[in-house]
Order: structure tokens, then sequence, then C-alpha cells
């Protein structure tokens, strides 16, 4: 619990202009694009499913994305699913 909270704080300190992926947490559209993302890998995502949920218009998630992460919203996926089968290996393994 700790940690969360260091983390939350760090997150609230960082300046507006801040951009990368926790201040693209912060930001309420990108912020809930990244959660749906990272909560759903295997979700047939397009910009226009995506943008629905997280209540924008597809170029205005487009834009605010490449602003905060510097990277479009495919490419962030593509790398987060090709991350996420290894820690599922790695929780089996374990077990």
């Amino acid at each position: 619990m700790l940690f969360v909270e260091v983390l939350r704080r760090y997150v609230d300190a960082l300046p507006p202009e801040q951009t990368g992926w926790l201040a693209g947490m912060r930001d309420p559209a990108v912020g809930r694009a990244l959660a749906l993302l990272h909560a759903r890998p295997a979700e047939p995502w397009t910009m226009e499913s995506l943008s629905r949920q997280a209540g924008l218009s597809r170029s205005s998630l487009h834009e605010r994305f490449v602003h905060f992460i510097g990277s479009r919203r495919c490419s962030n996926l593509t790398r987060w699913r090709m991350q996420w089968p290894r820690g599922s290996c790695a929780k089996r393994t374990r077990s």
C-alpha cells in the first residue's frame, strides 16, 4: 500500500507539461484508454471502440495519446501484448 501511495503522490506532483506513461494516466481519457488496453489486451481494440469507451472522438484521443505517451495507441498495445504472455508464464511457473 505504501508503494501505491508514493506513486499517487508522485503522479499528482508532476508538472502539467510533463509527458510519459504516468502523466498519461493522469489525463482522464488517456488514463481510461490505457487502463482498458492493459486490462483487456486480447480485445480487438480499434481507435473507434477505444475512443467511445474513453469518451472522446478518435482524433482527440489519438492527439492526446501521442502527446502524453509519445507513440500511437497500436504501438503501445503491441508492446503490451508482447509482454503479457511472459508475465502469465512466469506466474504459472511459480505456482
